[in-house]
């Protein structure tokens, strides 16, 4: 949406009339805005826009300018946009309740790159939808239903604001894959978890569609028009990708032209997030997965139902599922668990981890389209054919590009522990996580004397974390520094900080949940370290006085006036630096 000036117009780093200038606009400036809004006050509601030449906003009051057409539609900035698909991820999967269905920024990105290529595209004849990811007014109006609390505060014509119809994709993937589940066959405390591929097919079609095609991806003798009723065949065969698919063809080929489609831009979903947002991928070398060690022991010893059952219970040790009595439940999530707590990194270990879906919530996301997943990266399996559970769980080994295939050495597997091959399109997700070797590079490089500045050793993890992702999403040792010290005087490191009442800031870098970079994040999303950190790097990237800043008083400067923001800037620029000079005093 665009607003025009009607008179002289301020635009604030804040929504208040206090706050400091960014621009002055005489009448008839069209400006665009970016979706954010605070109307705590209906007489007094102020809008956040973009404030030229840059990708900066600010913010304005209402009442200063009239809503007018799009000049044109606003183009998309990349990193924003992966960014910002990896901010709605971690927003819908720090939700306890959203397991074990949970949001992939890839998928996201690779449907963008399915509809659009990330343009930012207006509605054709037929259709509402807009934007990179073709958000319709319904799916929209279900997120703004369904979607609670992510969906407070938005309204109605919001999905035309392009980093806000992330969300409404978010929440289709994950109700397409609860509803899978709930219809398909398997038992709710073991429940089915859809594949991408599943989901891929759910957003073509419907969910009934996508399980019928499922349940016959493999039988020659049925037809695409067995599964997909004639309407949605016709919106299928509109789309240039399909337009040589006929109704007659077999299922198995509809399903060759789709998982090839779906996997390629997976492929560009990785590659533009490893341009885009290299920190956020895993930071792993040959040799960094110790779990690994002890998972080739159990092969080397010849671990099998046939003739080691009591060592088989007794990976359930590791796990919440209790004693095992009896005969042996699936085992291959025991014995992951089993091999990571024998490494020392029992505390990483998910609830529930006897169940296959619930590794879907371990440690960090790898973009599914990977060409470089780290060996002993943990994979989780959509069940095989004929099968209810909630599929399959178990270690990288090497990928088998010719056979579209993955070798995993996992438990469970024939019955024993080896490595077997998978096919790929059975991946549900992709998890690894960062041992103290994999993460200590990018932090010792750059390290900072956290003691000096008075940060409990409990907190100083965050302070390394800071460092770390600063640095790799390609910040200078003093941009690092900046954001450092702005991060202590905020909360003094702890993620759970709080700010007084009445103002409701929260996390280590205190997001204002109101008026600030908060908005539209619940208190348990800011008080999670990693998308809290995920807010600030993405507001960085913005602003070209923080960005080329090549001092640590000017990047103090910029970091403090354009992404914190406070009334009295000056003054928080001398406290941000005292605590700079405690950081760099010799370790």
């Amino acid at each position: 949406m665009a607003y025009q000036t009607k008179a002289l117009t301020i635009v604030r780093a804040n929504p208040a009339v206090d706050a400091q200038v960014f621009s002055v606009f005489g009448p008839g400036k069209v400006l665009l805005a970016t979706g954010k809004k605070f109307d705590s006050d209906p007489a007094n509601v102020w809008l956040n826009v973009i404030v030229p030449p840059g990708q900066g906003d600010g913010w304005l009051q209402r009442s200063n300018v009239d809503e007018v057409a799009d000049p044109e539609r606003q183009e998309i900035e990349p990193e924003d946009f992966v960014r910002q698909c990896i901010l709605v991820e971690r927003s819908f999967n720090v939700v306890p309740e959203n397991a074990p269905w949970l949001v992939s920024a890839d998928f996201l990105l690779a449907r963008a790159q399915i509809e659009t290529k990330i343009k930012n595209l207006g509605p054709v004849p037929g259709s509402d939808a807009v934007g990179p990811l073709r958000v319709s007014s319904a799916e929209w109006s279900d997120f703004l239903t369904n979607g609670k609390p992510l969906s407070d505060g938005y309204g109605p014509k919001d999905f035309d604001y392009p980093m806000l119809q992330v969300y409404a994709a978010g929440h289709r993937m994950r109700a397409d894959a609860k509803a899978m589940s709930e219809q398909s066959l398997a038992d709710a405390n073991d429940p089915f978890i859809p594949s991408y591929l599943d989901l891929f097919h759910a957003y073509l079609t419907d969910v009934n569609a996508a399980l019928a095609i499922r349940e016959s991806e493999k039988d020659s003798t049925k037809k695409i028009s067995d599964a997909v009723t004639h309407n949605q065949f016709a919106s299928l065969k509109a789309r240039e990708q399909f337009s040589a698919l006929d109704e007659s063809d077999t299922i198995p080929h509809f399903v060759s032209v789709t998982e090839a489609l779906l996997n390629s831009e997976l492929k560009s979903a990785f590659d533009l997030i490893k341009e885009a947002a290299p920190d956020e991928l895993p930071q792993a070398s040959p040799g960094e997965a110790p779990w690994l060690h002890f998972a080739e022991q159990e092969m080397q010893a010849g671990v099998s139902e046939a003739t080691s059952v009591e060592r088989i219970k007794s990976y359930f040790a590791a796990t919440d599922f209790g004693p095992v009595h009896g005969s042996i439940p699936h085992w291959c999530g025991a014995f992951v668990a089993f091999c990571i707590k024998q490494s020392g990194h029992e505390n990483s270990i998910p609830k529930g981890a006897a169940l296959a879906a619930h590794w879907k919530q371990w440690g960090q996301s790898v973009p599914l389209g990977s060409s470089e997943i780290p060996v002993g990266a943990v994979i989780v399996l959509t069940p095989g054919e004929n099968t209810n559970t909630s599929g399959h769980v178990a270690f990288f080994s090497e990928a088998m590009p010719a056979t579209k295939q993955v070798k995993l050495l996992g438990g469970n597997q024939h019955n024993e522990v080896n490595k077997t091959p998978f096919s790929s399109s059975r991946i549900s997700a992709i998890r690894w996580f960062e041992t103290e070797s994999s993460s200590a590079g990018a932090a010792g490089q750059a390290s900072f004397n956290l003691e000096a500045a008075g940060i409990p050793q409990e907190f100083r993890q965050f302070g390394d974390m800071i460092v770390d992702r600063f640095s790799r999403s390609g910040f200078s040792k003093e941009q690092q520094l900046a954001a450092l010290a702005n991060a202590i005087g905020e909360s003094g490191l702890d993620p759970n900080c709080v700010s007084p009442a009445p103002e409701k800031s929260f996390g280590l870098f205190q997001c204002n949940q109101k008026a600030g970079l908060g908005i539209g994040f619940t208190v348990e999303q800011l008080t999670n370290p990693e998308i809290n950190i995920g807010i600030i790097i993405k507001e960085s990237k913005k602003f070209t006085e923080f960005t080329s800043a090549h001092t640590v008083a000017d990047a103090i400067r910029a970091f403090v006036k354009f992404i914190e923001r406070p009334k009295h800037p000056e003054a928080d620029i001398i406290k941000r630096m005292a605590i700079a000079e405690k950081l760099q005093k010799p370790i």
